[in-house]
């Protein structure tokens, strides 16, 4: 809801980007201007190092991807990765292990299990605090021992080579937000709406089993392409974006596109859904439908749109 070249801020008691705007003059929020980043050659050869890994990642066999128990593990994911207090980082690198083991590698529930609780154990190595093996087994009620998690471990790491350090769809949504000139996430304090919307969106998507079928950089763009349309923002998708991805922006939407029926179902069944994932998502739509159509017929700006695809569903708005 903000300028292309601005950052909303309001009062610290606010916990959510997603709030309409008061129109009286004691909760207006306050305009801070931030200048457009230029994306600098040093940026493009990085956009490009992570493209190049991303292409050396073994392709996915769809033929014996596993999707059943997919979305309560992801879930389970999520809520611990919460309680725990660990970054973004670890939990899409945690789903990008798992990913390319059991999209090459059959495997039952109870390995699946095992699969998610041992890469997290593994990915939380990135943090300063990583989680022990006697926590992990506290986590899952005692289900896996030690050796089981160790074996595990050493199968997963041999799968990929011992490469962990794949990049992630988080890693490339962090490079749109760099060239758009956006400030870096902080998981403790408010963000722009963009960087809270395109996490969102970003994590309902891991329930779909299409998140499985597609490049992490595809990933990102259309959750980055879901967040500006979100934001009523006109131009969803330009050059420097193009630069940073090489993806031209009919490529994103015809992927942004088929997560879109589990999106809705999600926004419809949340009162029955015990996900946390789909539950804060159809939170952020209803509240976006509810209070934010007041608010955007006082938006005068060239950059943004009347309405989002969120508003009546009208793909006409997804452009």
């Amino acid at each position: 809801m903000c300028d292309e070249g601005h950052v909303c801020m309001s009062e610290q008691s606010t916990k959510s980007a997603f709030v309409p705007v008061s129109l009286n003059n004691k909760n207006t929020p306050v305009i801070i201007t931030e200048k457009k980043r230029r994306i600098s050659p040093e940026f493009q050869n990085f956009c490009k190092y992570l493209r190049e890994r991303q292409n050396q990642m073994p392709l996915p066999d769809l033929t014996i991807a596993t999707p059943f128990m997919r979305p309560q593990l992801v879930d389970w994911l999520f809520k611990t990765s919460e309680y725990l207090h660990l970054s973004k980082k670890v939990i899409f690198q945690t789903l990008t292990l798992v990913d390319l083991y059991t999209t090459r590698v059959v495997v039952n529930s109870d390995e699946l299990g095992l699969i998610f609780v041992t890469s997290l154990f593994s990915c939380s190595k990135f943090e300063s605090t990583g989680i022990k093996v006697n926590d992990i087994q506290r986590l899952c009620n005692n289900k896996y021992g030690k050796d089981d998690i160790i074996g595990m471990e050493k199968k997963l790491l041999e799968s990929i080579n011992y490469k962990i350090d794949n990049p992630t769809s988080y890693d490339f949504l962090n490079i749109l937000w760099e060239a758009a000139g956006y400030p870096q996430y902080n998981q403790e304090e408010r963000n722009h709406p963009i960087i809270e919307a395109s996490i969102q969106f970003l994590q309902i998507m891991t329930l779909d089993p299409f998140y499985t079928s597609n490049s992490p950089s595809s990933l990102a763009a259309s959750a980055f392409f879901f967040a500006r349309d979100f934001c009523h923002f006109v131009n969803l998708w330009d050059m420097r974006y193009q630069r940073c991805l090489m993806m031209k922006k009919e490529e994103v939407r015809e992927v942004a596109l088929d997560f879109v029926p589990k999106m809705q179902y999600c926004v419809m069944n949340q009162s029955k859904s015990s996900f946390k994932v789909c539950i804060d998502f159809g939170r952020m739509i209803e509240s976006h439908r509810r209070k934010y159509c007041e608010c955007i017929k006082h938006i005068q700006s060239k950059n943004t749109k009347p309405q989002c695809f969120w508003d009546n569903s009208d793909v006409k708005n997804f452009d």
